[in-house]
């Protein structure tokens, strides 16, 4: 546990860079920082400025973007610029000042994940937190490869540098940055609740088996003192639904609160993206529309390509995870109804019944 910690720690500290995590965030109550209250109430007001700057940054470089380019534009194009600004803009300030109301959250979920891996483990079940640490890692850096690779496309394709670099960068790249970071911490937490909602199948799946086992042998009108196979932690079965029911209804709780801090961010997130989408369909029909190709040309259209397989990407961020972990909870209903239904253990029949 202590791999995804660090892990977490990561992802947290490359967001704090970003402004997208509270600087003084706390990870548990057994990483609390042992600071003064003086020295606390310094680092947030630096974050807090910290914040506006990134803010103020990204605002200037719209306004300018709206009386440079987009008040020439086709009026169809330039209501798509001036939704895409807007809610470009939206994003960062949600992004950034919503952060500064999560560090309970922060504390609370790290809490959580460890309270219910140790409950799962003693259950029986096996969580490998050393995939789920190389998962967020790699998935970190290739985020921000990826965003490498924008950045030189976009060197590349810009003139007058490095002010239309660095306008640019501050206008389209960095409140990306900001909205997949948010994004990434989504995904994050919703991975950790399917793991969760997999790993209470897989105990119930075994749970199945063992009680089918003992049905066929005609041993309906006795529980066995210990259960064997694979469920070795509880010596009862009536315990181990007990534990898992309530470890599933801490499951269900912890999901219900990700979905509610992150909400309006994944609202915005798909109104965003449909809006740049639509803007780079019609850059990529103009530029099929070229007949002689040069080499800025072709910078231009890789370019486009990469900003579409960005937004592509986080679309998904806000739909895939969600479809995993429904998924995951949808199979516990008809696994529990698979149980044989005429145990003769009326105390099993009360247990898996408030599931």
């Amino acid at each position: 546990m202590g791999q995804v910690q660090r892990s977490i720690g990561r992802l947290l500290r490359v967001g704090q860079l970003f402004g997208v995590v509270p600087w003084n965030v706390k990870l548990g109550a057994g990483n609390m920082l042992d600071r003064g209250r003086f020295v606390g109430h310094v680092v947030r007001i630096a974050n807090i400025f910290y914040s506006l700057g990134i803010i103020l940054a990204v605002c200037i470089a719209t306004g300018f973007h709206y009386y440079t380019f987009i008040s020439s534009d086709f009026i169809a194009i330039r209501t798509l610029n001036i939704s895409e600004d807007v809610t470009v803009n939206v994003i960062v300030m949600v992004s950034i000042i919503g952060c500064q109301f999560l560090r309970p959250f922060y504390t609370k979920f790290t809490t959580t994940i460890v309270t219910v891996g140790d409950e799962l483990a003693a259950g029986g079940g096996t969580i490998d937190f050393h995939r789920i640490e190389t998962i967020v890692q790699r998935a970190l850096l290739g985020a921000l490869l990826y965003f490498g690779a924008i950045l030189v496309f976009d060197f590349l394709n810009g003139a007058a540098w490095p002010f239309r670099f660095l306008y640019r960068t501050v206008l389209y790249t960095l409140p990306n940055v900001i909205n997949v970071l948010a994004l990434y911490q989504y995904v994050v937490a919703l991975g950790f609740v399917r793991t969760f909602y997999r790993t209470v199948n897989k105990r119930l799946m075994v749970l199945e088996r063992n009680v089918s086992a003992a049905d066929r042998r005609g041993n309906r009108t006795k529980v066995p003192a210990t259960i064997t196979g694979d469920v070795v932690a509880y010596d009862h079965h009536v315990a181990l639904v007990e534990a898992l029911r309530r470890t599933h209804l801490k499951i269900s709780n912890l999901t219900g609160e990700v979905n509610d801090r992150f909400g309006a961010l994944l609202v915005l997130t798909m109104l965003s993206s449909f809006v740049v989408l639509s803007l780079k369909l019609f850059e990529l029909y103009r530029l099929m529309t070229i007949v002689r190709w040069s080499p800025a040309e072709c910078i231009l259209l890789l370019y486009t390509v990469l900003w579409i397989g960005l937004h592509v990407a986080k679309v998904l961020m806000v739909l895939y995870p969600c479809h995993l972990v429904q998924r995951e909870r949808d199979r516990t209903g008809p696994m529990l109804y698979s149980f044989h239904h005429s145990f003769a253990d009326n105390f099993l029949h009360n247990a898996v019944r408030p599931f």
